[in-house]
């Protein structure tokens, strides 16, 4: 899964809608990195995250939620 990170402070995740990417948060890394650690993600298969043949949504589920416990970030 790639991410990027901006910023220092509580993190603060941002999920792209299917067909996204993190370029689609390039307006908001600025004003929000001031205050927060802004990470931004690409989902599975999609942007910059490696391809993979079935996209199946539960596995990206399950992989978003291993994602975030590596942060330690509270839901």
């Amino acid at each position: 899964m790639y991410y990027e990170t901006y910023g220092t402070g509580q993190p603060m995740l941002f999920i792209h809608g299917n067909g996204g990417s993190i370029n689609n948060f390039d307006n908001q890394i600025p004003y929000f990195s001031k205050n927060y650690k802004v990470i931004i993600a690409d989902s599975r298969s999609q942007g910059k995250s490696v391809d993979d043949e079935d996209g199946y949504y539960p596995i990206r589920v399950i992989q978003l939620l291993l994602f975030i416990k590596t942060f330690s970030m509270q839901r």
